[in-house]
């Protein structure tokens, strides 16, 4: 008896201590989210559900059923001297499970960009190892070749606009993309995105893209923008 009252107090300890650490951990994120929202002068909101039709140019955004954007930062923001929007947060969605009885709710980190740029269309997405090896051995398709090596061995880039593309990933750009950590970008119909379709970000995480994007806007060929 004195043992199963021993065991039921620890586990109430236990339970206790992962409620103080939950709690302590959601307090320290809000207050990270509420320092990047007042950094951008950016709105915070809990659920969005027309993400998907404000950029249906983005396959990635119109994945599974019941489409929503949960935990969202938001709304107008300058960068590079450009006026732009944003919307970064969590894409909700469900797809059937795996006996098809029943639906799973998915989510994964995003940020999609609106800026004055022309409406071509370029997707960079970093190689993983068993592509790097098959474009080394038989070439990469459609795929664009570049002057640099190490940009060539990292990242796959597809377009529907050479010029346009060469003109954005100019030799800084390259850079930046190199030492960014970036797996995966698509710009579409003047709007630009974040986002693997896996992936949740951190706050750290989704800082970290915030400042991405504000230096890529910098580094923006100002012959590229459509409000000059």
């Amino acid at each position: 008896m004195l043992n199963t009252i021993l065991v039921a107090v620890g586990l109430l300890v236990l339970l206790a201590g992962y409620g103080v650490h939950t709690g302590r951990a959601e307090r320290q994120r809000l207050l990270a989210r509420r320092a990047l929202a007042q950094r951008f002068g950016l709105r915070s909101s809990g659920r969005e559900a027309g993400h998907h039709r404000t950029w249906p140019q983005f396959a990635l955004l119109q994945r599974g059923k019941d489409r929503a954007a949960v935990d969202t930062l938001g709304g107008p923001i300058e960068l590079g001297g450009m006026a732009c929007t944003v919307l970064a947060g969590l894409h909700a969605h469900e797809e059937p499970d795996r006996n098809r009885t029943g639906t799973v709710t998915y989510h994964f980190s995003f940020l999609v960009l609106q800026a004055p740029w022309p409406r071509a269309a370029l997707r960079l997405e970093a190689h993983s190892l068993a592509a790097r090896l098959r474009a080394t051995v038989v070439g990469d398709g459609d795929a664009m070749a570049f002057e640099s090596l190490d940009f060539q061995r990292r990242f796959r880039v597809q377009t529907d606009d050479e010029r346009f593309a060469r003109a954005v990933l100019h030799p800084r750009m390259q850079d930046l993309l190199l030492d960014s950590g970036i797996t995966r970008l698509e710009i579409a119909a003047g709007a630009l995105l974040l986002g693997d379709g896996e992936t949740r970000w951190t706050e750290t995480e989704l800082a970290q893209q915030f400042d991405f994007v504000a230096r890529f806007c910098a580094l923006w060929p100002a012959t590229l923008r459509t409000d000059r």
